[in-house]
């Protein structure tokens, strides 16, 4: 809850993503990091342990809110983003590639319109395991995404995209709400 109020006057939040156990649960996240995540009302970038220099990044658009956010503060800073290699992509579970495409044009055409470039990828399958993947293969080091975008209901049912991306990515994650 401290956090929470204290998101009134930050710009970010900052945490790690294991927690204070991570020498025993390597793969478990920090038990306060959802609950942060998905009641700040900045943005969150979560941790890993091991520092690497920021060369490449990959923001995960499905054309949602939360993605919108993130795609506006890629363009609000453009400076910080535009000296590094920017890679968007949007995930097709099943046969919606049209969706897909449309989404991927989106942020083209924003991205385009504040002049930052990037590589521009429709992924296949599982959206968790793809985008992950994605991130290791491309050598990003930072993954950007919009965070939570269901009800817990849901997310108690099917899981959750968002945990899943923190748990598997070996990289910063920066997340949007």
């Amino acid at each position: 809850d401290v956090i929470r109020d204290s998101s009134n006057y930050a710009d970010l939040i900052l945490m790690g993503k294991r927690g204070e156990n991570a020498n025993f649960a390597t793969e478990h996240l920090g038990s306060m990091l959802e609950r942060v995540v998905r009641s700040a009302k900045v943005p969150c970038l979560v941790t890993n342990r091991e520092f690497r220099q920021i060369e490449e990044v990959t923001l995960a658009y499905d054309g949602g809110t939360s993605c919108r956010k993130a795609l506006d503060f890629l363009v609000e800073n453009k400076y910080l983003f535009g000296s590094r290699r920017l890679h968007v992509v949007s995930c097709v579970e099943g046969h919606d590639q049209a969706k897909a495409s449309a989404r991927l044009t989106e942020a083209e055409d924003r991205l385009s319109f504040a002049r930052l470039t990037g590589t521009f990828e429709m992924l296949s399958g599982v959206v968790e395991v793809a985008i992950s993947d994605y991130v290791k293969e491309s050598g990003s080091g930072l993954l950007i995404l919009g965070a939570y975008g269901h009800t817990r209901i849901r997310e108690l049912l099917i899981g959750s995209t968002t945990t899943q991306l923190l748990r598997n990515c070996h990289v910063p994650v920066l997340c949007f709400r």
